[in-house]
């Protein structure tokens, strides 16, 4: 039960860092007590030689965060933590990640499919402050190859 507050208390905190859109929607109040139901999904796609492996915990269906890891071929791995909201069909977050030694941020959307997640690519914006954000999440193309299906949790 502990770990679960402080699971939830680091997603409120975080929730508040995230773009507008996010900032708007409704935080859970722990201190009234209200019910939170958490739940913890894990996604993966495997290939011959990359691996993507998404681990979410969603708070009363609306809030989440997590990790996600890209293990790619002959490329430097990726890993790192997001924190965000869930809208509609739509996962959207701010994932703080490490690269080549370096912490850098960008934003992160994944469309429900089934039981699975595609990730969104499309052109991006950079404010030069080390926040890279998508220009226009309706212009996003969701890439069938990088299907993530539901997996065990590691």
């Amino acid at each position: 039960m502990k770990r679960q507050m402080i699971g939830l208390l680091t997603v409120l905190v975080s929730l508040s860092a995230c773009k507008k859109d996010i900032e708007n929607e409704k935080p859970i109040d722990i201190q009234r007590g209200d019910n939170v139901e958490i739940i913890e999904e894990c996604y993966a796609v495997y290939s011959q030689k990359d691996t993507v492996f998404l681990h979410l915990k969603i708070a009363n269906k609306q809030q989440i965060s997590g990790t996600l890891q890209y293990k790619f071929y002959e490329k430097d791995r990726n890993g790192g933590t997001f924190k965000g909201i869930i809208k509609g069909d739509s996962l959207i977050a701010n994932y703080t990640f490490i690269s080549e030694g370096k912490t850098s941020s960008r934003e992160l959307v994944f469309l429900k499919k089934g039981d699975a997640y595609l990730e969104g690519y499309g052109e991006i914006v950079d404010n030069n402050r080390g926040k890279v954000t998508f220009k226009n999440h309706k212009e996003l193309q969701f890439d069938n190859s990088m299907l993530l299906s539901k997996t065990d949790c590691e």
